[in-house]
């Protein structure tokens, strides 16, 4: 019964079966998302950097274990990708949780995008630059030496972290 069915199938069918095919990888692929989300690393901390007229944004920071605010150790500040359009800063927690684990403050920023906030990509480079500011200003707080952040992204977070740099220079 089997082969009968295998050979009276029709184009129609076998396009049903890889409609069916692709909408059950993608049901995988989304509940492999949800379990990532689940178990991404939580940060030690959220402080706000920055209101802005869209809400607040704030910088998701990863201590290494023992951290005391007098240590000032290096620090690396995140910016997520997501083509200016969206994204989340918990595309980097998984390398903060790493980098905190290896002697590093590791910082994943919020910023605005186009779909959440309303935004040009002219307020991601804003906000960067606020987010670099603000960890410079509140480094002896934090425990992070001022002279030794380095920042970094993904995809648009790239782009804006560049721009800051060739815009404002190395001491934004």
């Amino acid at each position: 019964m089997y082969e009968t069915m295998i050979h009276q199938s029709t184009p129609l069918s076998r396009k049903r079966t890889v409609a069916w095919l692709r909408h059950g990888v993608c049901w995988i692929l989304w509940l492999n998302l949800l379990q990532a989300a689940e178990t991404s690393p939580k940060p030690d901390a959220q402080v706000l950097y920055k209101q802005t007229p869209q809400g607040p944004l704030r910088l998701n920071i990863f201590y290494p274990e023992g951290h005391r605010s007098d240590a000032k150790k290096p620090a690396i500040l995140f910016f997520f990708g997501g083509g200016w359009v969206g994204g989340n800063p918990t595309q980097f927690h998984p390398q903060c949780d790493y980098l905190a684990s290896r002697g590093m403050v590791a910082i994943s920023a919020a910023y605005r995008t186009r779909n959440d906030h309303g935004t040009p990509p002219s307020a991601c480079v804003e906000d960067g630059k606020s987010a670099i500011r603000w960890l410079r200003a509140h480094a002896a707080e934090l425990g992070v030496d001022p002279d030794r952040i380095v920042a970094g992204g993904g995809s648009a977070g790239g782009q804006a972290r560049n721009a800051r740099v060739s815009a404002f220079g190395p001491n934004v």
